[in-house]
Order: C-alpha cells, then structure tokens, then sequence
C-alpha cells in the first residue's frame, strides 16, 4: 500500500468525515463495493494534484484499469457531485 506521510495529498480528517457518509461500504453495508474508499480518493486526488496519467501511478495505489472503471461508475451514480456537495458544507 502507497504510504502517505504528513502531506497536501492526504485527506484531512475534518474532510473525510464529511465524505464518508456520501460513500457506499459504510458500516452495515455489505459487499466488496466501497473497499478502502479513502485510499481511492486520495489516488484520484494525487492524480489530480500531480497531473500524471493514470497508467503511471505508482504500484500501491492499484491497478489504473479499475480505478478508472470505479471513477466512471462513481459519476453515472452521482457520487462525485455528492461530494463535492459535502465538502462545500465545510466552508
């Protein structure tokens, strides 16, 4: 696993309670669908912050085939606009 360390790449505590609840994989749920979804966002994060395409992500982050089919899948259920709803709550 990709090791973060005290960086603008990870997720803040105050953020990540404000998305958590948005993601599927919440306690109760079951199934392999919401498996470390913390990881994922701080992957499409770093991507974003590093402008590197995603076939070029480090190993630890995962294969760049699903991730892309789980960004895609995240949008068609609305997902990504629920977050970035959430987030704007924050300010």
């Amino acid at each position: 696993m990709f090791a973060f360390g005290t960086s603008i790449d990870e997720i803040s505590d105050r953020a990540w309670a404000a998305l958590a609840p948005h993601l599927s994989g919440k306690a109760g749920n079951v199934g392999p669908t919401g498996a470390d979804n913390w990881l994922f966002l701080s992957t499409v994060f770093w991507v974003a912050r590093h402008g590197c395409a995603w076939r070029t992500l480090p190993g630890g982050f995962g294969k760049h085939d699903p991730l892309g089919k789980r960004r895609r899948r995240w949008a068609q259920q609305g997902i990504w606009q629920r977050l970035f709803e959430a987030v704007q709550e924050l300010d």
